[in-house]
């Protein structure tokens, strides 16, 4: 199962960036361009645009990408 999580095109992981990680109250979790912070067992969903989704990546996640992006190579 793990190989199909990484490599099949129908798996979540290979169609949108994901990253989450554990609270203190729960859990937070950026799925594509959606933050889902869940405290206990109710999840709250945010559609975020490129700008807030850049700054949750910083500010949730320590995670600081580059402005532009680069573009990924093909092939």
């Amino acid at each position: 199962m793990c190989e199909h999580h990484q490599t099949s095109p129908a798996s979540h992981f290979m169609q949108k960036a994901v990253c989450t990680l554990p609270t203190a109250r729960g859990r937070v979790t950026l799925s594509g361009h959606t933050l889902i912070e869940t405290v206990g067992d109710e999840p709250h969903e945010e559609t975020l645009d490129d700008d807030a989704r850049r700054r949750a990546l910083a500010e949730r996640f320590g995670i600081h990408l580059p402005t532009p992006l680069p573009r990924l190579a093909r092939g």
